[in-house]
């Protein structure tokens, strides 16, 4: 081991600092909570003993080895190789019997990170470990490149940004034990997976084998506002085979950098685009595709977001004109939480997307109408027939695009919405926008005159219903997710069973409030029912 004189300083203060012992111990595996006095012996492992020589001369080396047991999954083999990749000449061997399983959670559990996004773990770790290696078979692990997720700080009890030093992908014990609190969140994890739980104002660490139902598992009220991220811009939502009309300004500022590197006609050859395009064509007679500008901007070094105009002249091969800000709006963010809950998008036999809004009542109808032509510059086609409900239809595949990006997919959607990281990593007035167009549309207030009342919205995706409850956590709101059983009704003679239903409850004077301070009803109807309820409640109850 070389030692330089930077690393020699370091050690030295390292020495001095009085808490050296607590550092070295909290350094071990920090993502593996508890097992101190494990953590103890592998740092005097780690530094190694003092050696001796006996009065007869036989020499004991100070070398130390380690030798863990226990059952599959409480984390030996995540903590020894650990170890042994900083131990000098350091071997480590396992046992059949070990399966390399540390604390673990499914694929599917979702996790925020840093920016306030919610991403499954598992599509974060088959992502980062693509650079990693295989330390043991089942066992993948990769160093952490600067992101943070959301974590629980046990000092406070509060939620914050905190850095991933590693990804680990481990072989999944057979048995795995699921948790679920009262307010329908859950987890699956391993059984020796220590878990926080509040006693007595006070966190400590159970394994989950020992967790005892009617204990108060640690979970947030709240996610902290000040980690969300503030890029509201919505050129990456842009399928950017759109052609941006307005682009003089763009395209005479390209050129300007194009010929600070050489001629027009040798830049045209290198990207293999039309010279007259450049020179002609795209100031006004044709507009370029945004993939094409962003090519060539790429190519001079310019930053073609910082020069878009405030609204975009946008349209397709052969299509009509729409416009769009240059940043996404909470009156947007409305009219796609509207399309989320009574609309759908359908692909036409051209490939173009069109969005219909559908609802029996006219105050609705002229909101989608009003957006649609503030918005975009579209005159929605209204249709009404006989037996169904009246609907609002445009056409853009621009905007359909866009509403697919955060989560509304084409054709039948009822069980395939989802909250996806592009959404949530919006700032919360976007988020809160959006949420008033969906309880605005699927959303209800239930009077209730014995019962609570509440605010409520169903679903028959249960990932969507998920991510709601997560993103309500944006706004301090603490929701319930139930799952409903499927109904059996009579449609024109024929008996109809539904799918499985989700609802998210919000009950409780606070967390009500909240809601109509934060998010709120644009429905003249139903801000009048969720005023009555809040004040009818004469006090706050926090057990919801």
């Amino acid at each position: 081991v070389e030692i330089t004189p930077e690393d020699e300083k370091k050690i030295i203060d390292l020495a001095n600092d009085p808490n050296v012992y607590e550092r070295l111990r909290a350094s071990v595996a920090p993502g593996i909570y508890g097992f101190d006095e494990i953590k103890d012996s592998l740092v005097l492992q780690i530094f190694g003993g003092v050696p001796h020589i006996l009065p007869d001369g036989t020499r004991i080396r100070g070398n130390i080895h380690i030798l863990i047991t226990g059952d599959p999954g409480v984390g030996k083999s995540a903590l020894l190789k650990l170890v042994s990749t900083i131990v000098p000449r350091g071997k480590y061997v396992s046992g059949k019997g070990v399966t390399g399983v540390g604390l673990c959670t499914t694929y599917d559990s979702l996790i925020f990170l840093g920016d306030g996004s919610i991403k499954k773990i598992g599509d974060l770790i088959e992502d980062k470990i693509k650079s990693g290696k295989e330390i043991e078979e089942g066992i993948i692990v990769s160093d952490g490149d600067g992101l943070s997720v959301l974590a629980f700080d046990e000092k406070n009890l509060k939620i914050k940004p905190m850095k991933i030093t590693k990804y680990w992908k481990l072989k999944s014990p057979k048995k795995l034990v699921k948790i679920t609190t009262k307010t329908g969140k859950n987890i699956k994890l391993t059984l020796d997976n220590p878990i926080p739980i509040i006693k007595d104002d006070d966190v400590i660490w159970k394994n989950v084998r020992d967790v005892k139902t009617g204990e108060y598992i640690a979970s947030p009220r709240i996610i902290y506002e000040g980690v969300i991220a503030n890029d509201t811009s919505i050129f990456s939502f842009i399928d950017k085979t759109a052609r941006l009309v307005n682009c003089e300004s763009i395209i005479s500022l390209l050129i300007e950098k194009i010929k600070e590197r050489g001629t027009i006609r040798d830049f045209s050859r290198e990207l293999d685009i039309n010279e007259n395009s450049l020179y002609h064509d795209w100031r006004g007679v044709k507009a370029p595709a945004l993939e094409t500008l962003i090519k060539i901007s790429e190519r001079v070094s310019f930053d073609i977001e910082d020069q878009l105009p405030d609204e975009l002249i946008l349209t397709q091969y052969k299509g009509h004109r729409i416009k769009m800000p240059k940043k996404l709006t909470e009156d947007f963010m409305y009219f796609l939480g509207l399309v989320a809950g009574d609309g759908n998008i359908n692909k036409s036999k051209y490939g173009g997307l069109s969005m219909r809004f559908s609802s029996n009542d006219e105050e609705m109808l002229n909101k989608f109408s009003l957006l649609s032509e503030n918005l975009f510059g579209l005159m929605p086609k209204y249709y009404k027939h006989p037996e169904r409900i009246p609907c609002l239809r445009i056409n853009s595949k621009i905007i359909g695009g866009i509403a697919e990006i955060i989560g509304i997919p084409n054709g039948k959607k009822s069980d395939r919405l989802k909250i996806t990281e592009e959404l949530s990593r919006l700032p919360n007035n976007l988020i809160a926008a959006y949420l008033k167009g969906l309880f605005d549309t699927d959303g209800y207030v239930a009077i209730s005159k014995k019962g609570s009342c509440s605010v409520g919205i169903g679903t028959a995706s249960k990932e969507f219903s998920i991510g709601l409850q997560l993103l309500m956590l944006r706004f301090g709101i603490i929701s319930r997710l139930r799952k409903r059983k499927p109904t059996i009704s009579i449609i024109k003679n024929r008996k109809v069973i539904s799918k499985e239903k989700y609802s998210i409850e919000i009950r409780g004077l606070r967390n009500l409030k909240i809601f109509k301070e934060r998010i709120g009803f644009g429905f003249s109807k139903k801000s009048k029912k969720l005023k009555y309820i809040i004040n009818r409640i004469s006090k706050n109850n926090t057990n919801v």
